[in-house]
């Protein structure tokens, strides 16, 4: 198999730019659908242009707890500040944590995400 650069370019042209793309958009509508629904959570972004970045804080967990448990079931999600200490003191948030998707991603895999993350909420009451 091509690992060189060549190769990866190859192969996402070979899947279509705009393919990738609109299942990228697809999975961060989604996420934020199915994140707006889970009390205590604020989903950070551009909800006119969801892309595949899915950043998320509760007001009533710390960042790292929640992706702990996450962890534990097999999810993995960033947390922390994110370089970005002074945003987050200005929007009351200490941490937040952070999934990616990518064309690879599933709905489903959505879907476990926000079931777990509603699952960690229950835990850290």
């Amino acid at each position: 198999m091509d690992h060189s650069e060549g190769g990866r370019s190859d192969y996402v042209e070979g899947v279509g730019r705009t393919t990738i793309a609109t299942h990228e958009a697809a999975l961060g509508r989604h996420a934020r659908a199915r994140f707006a629904a889970i009390p205590n959570i604020t989903v950070f972004g551009d909800a006119e242009k969801p892309g595949p970045i899915l950043t998320f804080a509760s007001a009533g967990a710390h960042a790292n707890d929640i992706a702990a448990i996450l962890d534990a079931k097999g999810i993995c999600v960033r947390a922390g500040a994110h370089c970005t200490q002074p945003l987050h003191q200005m929007l009351g948030f200490s941490s937040t944590c952070r999934a990616s998707f990518a064309m690879y991603s599933t709905l489903d895999e959505v879907d476990a995400l926000a079931d777990a993350v509603e699952e960690a909420l229950a835990i850290l009451k």
